[in-house]
């Protein structure tokens, strides 16, 4: 294609958007033989070779930019966002553990375990006083505060200061369906569950928004990683509605003959939807608790990893969550005795708290004898 085929293909494929100006000017540029024709360089106007070329350059490369813009705009679509911000690195591990129990801390490449009251932030050891008896955990997207439940109040612990203020009360989180909590991907909104109501939290100002409110216990809210929905629980339906309370839709009921689902968590990718749940009882006694993922509708229901067994009366179950970076879970079983008989290998014996592959391979126990939930801290 020499380069008047190649200025008549720009300018038949230009959108009409496209200035007159760039067109006649595209147009206007001679190509490479003009240039050496007497008549224009007796007249004077004959500009360098070099010159004229990078000019004739500039201009295609801009109607060229206005092809595709203009494609772009006529599919529907534009590519002017930015991109999607890199996950961040993976940090500590929390274990709210409630019943007035301590939260722990875990280092999630080492397995060292300590009280959260004794480990340390900035050089000073950590006051968690606030978070004793705590049943739900989420990390701030920056890892520097913790947003808590217990069974009366939403609070914050900021982690570094040691700083901690109550957001508001709570009056309905019962011992089997605690209150959850889950922070905004702009660090600026706190989710919670409140009996049969779904808030915002304003972090600022402590300002408190109803969105949802929906007869039995709700739990385990969890934010889209666009911040635009939040997806929960009540007993064994998975529900999602948008931040502002609209578009509340129902993506799925796990049925009679199945526990969950328990622990909701969107993917760091936004892809999919995990959380606990079983479809079937161990023939022992007990829930064979399984971590579960679906994709955004609700279908395509796929179990990633056996995690142990619970009989669940009277307490909350163990809990699951993804890694920061989007390639690990992690997850607590209560652990699960054969009682004699022949152990599958997939299915974790002692109890405590595991990390593995997003297909469940390569299964580790951290740290044995825990209970709870675990939020994995973001290090951005």
């Amino acid at each position: 294609m020499n380069e008047r085929q190649f200025q008549a293909w720009l300018v038949d494929r230009a959108p009409a958007s496209a200035p007159a100006s760039l067109h006649d000017r595209v147009l206007g540029i001679p190509a490479d033989g003009a240039l050496h024709d007497p008549r224009r360089r007796a007249a004077g106007t004959v500009r360098s070779l070099a010159h004229s070329k990078g000019r004739r350059r500039a201009l295609a490369l801009g109607l060229v930019a206005a092809v595709l813009t203009g494609s772009v705009i006529a599919a529907g679509v534009w590519l002017d966002r930015k991109d999607d911000p890199p996950l961040p690195a993976n940090g500590r591990i929390v274990v709210a553990v409630g019943a007035g129990a301590e939260v722990v801390v875990v280092d999630p490449a080492s397995g060292t375990t300590v009280p959260l009251s004794a480990a340390e932030a900035d050089g000073r050891p950590i006051d968690a006083s606030a978070l004793q008896g705590a049943t739900s955990l989420a990390w701030s997207p920056d890892g520097r505060s913790i947003a808590y439940t217990t069974p009366s109040r939403l609070g914050i612990l900021d982690i570094g200061t040691g700083a901690q203020r109550q957001i508001t009360g709570l009056d309905a989180c019962g011992e089997f369906a605690p209150c959850g909590v889950a922070w905004s991907p702009d660090g600026e909104t706190i989710a919670f569950t409140n009996g049969a109501s779904l808030g915002l939290a304003d972090v600022s100002s402590a300002a408190v928004t109803t969105i949802a409110t929906i007869p039995g216990d709700l739990t385990s809210p969890s934010w889209a990683p666009d911040g635009r929905s939040i997806a929960f629980a009540r007993r064994k339906e998975l529900f999602v509605v948008r931040r502002d309370g609209s578009s509340l839709t129902q993506l799925l009921s796990e049925g009679e003959d199945r526990m969950g689902p328990v622990d909701v968590h969107w993917s760091p990718d936004g892809k999919r939807i995990g959380f606990l749940s079983s479809d079937a009882w161990h023939d022992i006694g007990g829930w064979a608790l399984q971590v579960v993922v679906v994709d955004l509708d609700g279908s395509d229901r796929r179990v990633i990893a056996d995690a142990g067994s619970c009989f669940c009366l009277g307490w909350w179950p163990p809990g699951f969550t993804w890694s920061p970076d989007g390639t690990q879970i992690a997850f607590v079983t209560l652990g699960f005795d054969p009682g004699g008989r022949v152990h599958d290998p997939h299915v974790p014996v002692a109890g405590g708290l595991y990390v593995a592959g997003l297909d469940g391979s390569g299964r580790r126990l951290l740290y044995p004898s825990l209970k709870g939930s675990p939020a994995w801290q973001p290090v951005p």
